[in-house]
């Protein structure tokens, strides 16, 4: 399996940011999920390294997008679910969790923001303050829409796990 998985993640570094949606916090969260629901064996710590240094080298404390797809929210469930499966050693250095903390207290207490923002934002928060396991869902459907779409429209609808044909068949196979 990790020779399969270097080999990917080796073609998979060119040219990536942190984008949940294609980025380095999306694959990252992919290989927690299937490491963690025991599709595949392995440690996240080790699995992840790489992608996790990619990721600190963005400043977290410059980001303004706090959307899922883009931002700090696709950012804060890569963090939590890597958090849920460390074993031995956290995943990023104390100065990375203290700059993601403030970030996301600034944000969380203006409040202005999506509830889902607020409670992964919260769920940080309180994780860095007691460094007690989160409650975080270990459940890929909490990212898929609800697309409906009609036999004709098939061969033109979007791809994605979110709102397109990936979401549809995932949620038809796991509901």
């Amino acid at each position: 399996m990790s020779e399969l998985l270097d080999d990917v993640l080796e073609h998979v570094y060119k040219g990536l940011d942190v984008e949940f949606t294609s980025g380095f916090t999306g694959i990252g969260w992919g290989l927690e999920y299937l490491l963690q629901s025991g599709f595949v064996e392995g440690d996240g710590g080790e699995v992840c390294e790489e992608i996790d240094k990619k990721i600190m080298a963005f400043d977290v404390r410059r980001m303004t997008d706090t959307s899922l797809e883009s931002g700090l929210e696709g950012l804060l469930h890569y963090v939590l679910i890597h958090i849920r499966g460390s074993k031995e050693q956290l995943p990023f250095d104390e100065l990375y969790f203290s700059d993601l903390y403030a970030k996301v207290k600034t944000l969380v207490d203006a409040g202005q923001r999506e509830d889902s923002f607020l409670r992964l934002g919260s769920m940080y928060m309180h994780w860095y303050e007691t460094r007690s396991m989160p409650d975080y869902p270990l459940d890929v459907l909490q990212f898929v829409g609800s697309p409906v779409v009609e036999q004709e429209q098939i061969s033109v609808s979007p791809l994605g796990l979110r709102d397109g044909l990936a979401g549809l068949l995932l949620r038809q196979l796991l509901i």
